[in-house]
């Protein structure tokens, strides 16, 4: 028996694989500054009250319950005047006795103040950007099923009709599914409202009661949801505050969504903290489709000297990080990656000098 080498490979050409080795590193490290750059570009949300399109308020005018008269010729002005300001886009007006709905969803109560009062108001707020919707609410179960549908819209009709308004804000709080419809009838009458509304070229913004959003804020099509952050509180104050905030975002609102603040005495917090809480969440836990914030009540947070917390929510939020220059992006990532590919090709090296010459026995 001999042993004959039948097959001999040439020895490794190093300048060879320095070639393939150089473009692979090349290749690699093109992937991970792409990579760096993408994943570290600025995903924050800006919670300053100017960088939102759809901030809003909700007025009483109510002088007798809260001291504060809005509408009246000295203060007109000055409450457009402090509108404009602070970045609001829509105020929701209360603009009967008690802003209440009767079950059939009509109104049989007395407006506020004169239809010239609220023509005249509207007016100024448009020579600012604002628009105006009638603010509703109803004090027993209201009647959504279809047959009713055009009592509804017969009476908002009506009601925007006295001022020249831009919408409602429909503010249902009491509960419905007994013998005046179903939750798919409360769904189905908002957003065919929607569709009524922007006929007459008007918007629809209905409120959504706390803990409503995981039924309703996925399956509303409409102008913005109101959602409504507190409930006798802010909900900011609650143990759940994170699990209710998660909520509204998830699963994702099929419309817009301006959410709103509670500014009010049976807070245990003052407003700036609730703002401050507001930012943090933003920046925690960033939200999808949110436009804007409403703030209950105008007349509150007048009172209570609250508009310059609002304002300086610019100055409570974290900084978002600029996105890296390219000479910044070779850090310990790229490091490691470049450390790997070197280990790589001279293992691939060594492993080959190793079979340099590779025998194949066989009997002779």
């Amino acid at each position: 028996m001999e042993i004959h080498a039948s097959k001999v490979l040439q020895p490794v050409n190093i300048r060879k694989l320095a070639k393939p080795v150089a473009i692979s590193i090349s290749l690699l490290l093109i992937m991970s500054m792409v990579s760096m750059l993408s994943s570290s570009a600025v995903k924050a949300t800006t919670t300053s009250p100017e960088n939102f399109t759809s901030n809003a308020v909700w007025i009483e005018d109510h002088p007798t319950w809260l001291g504060i008269y809005v509408l009246t010729p000295s203060t007109m002005a000055d409450t457009v005047n402090t509108l404009a300001q602070n970045h609001i886009k829509y105020v929701f007006l209360g603009i009967c006795s008690n802003d209440y709905w009767n079950n059939e969803g009509t109104l049989d109560i007395g407006f506020k103040e004169t239809n010239a009062t609220y023509t005249k108001f509207v007016s100024m707020c448009h020579a600012q950007g604002i628009d105006v919707l009638v603010w509703l609410e109803n004090n027993q179960d209201l009647n959504f099923t279809p047959a009713n549908w055009n009592n509804l819209l017969r009476a908002y009709n009506n009601i925007m009709a006295a001022g020249n308004f831009d919408g409602i804000n429909s503010d249902i709080e009491q509960g419905f599914v007994t013998q005046n419809g179903t939750y798919q009838n409360y769904v189905d009458f908002n957003n065919n409202m929607t569709v009524f509304m922007h006929a007459e070229q008007k918007l629809w913004m209905p409120d959504i009661v706390l803990d409503w959003q995981r039924i309703y804020n996925s399956r509303l099509h409409v102008d913005a949801i109101v959602s409504m952050f507190y409930s006798n509180v802010s909900a900011f104050e609650n143990a759940n505050a994170i699990e209710f905030w998660q909520s509204e975002w998830n699963p994702t609102p099929a419309s817009p969504i301006i959410l709103g603040i509670f500014c009010s005495n049976n807070n245990a917090n003052p407003d700036a903290w609730q703002f401050t809480q507001f930012a943090n969440y933003v920046n925690s836990y960033p939200p999808a489709n949110l436009v804007g914030i409403s703030l209950w009540l105008y007349e509150t947070v007048t009172t209570r000297g609250s508009w310059i917390a609002f304002e300086n929510l610019k100055n409570v939020i974290s900084t978002p990080t600029p996105d890296p220059l390219p000479t910044q992006s070779i850090t310990i990532e790229l490091a490691v990656t470049l450390l790997l590919v070197v280990i790589s090709a001279f293992g691939t090296y060594f492993h080959l000098k190793k079979r340099k010459i590779k025998l194949q026995f066989h009997k002779v």
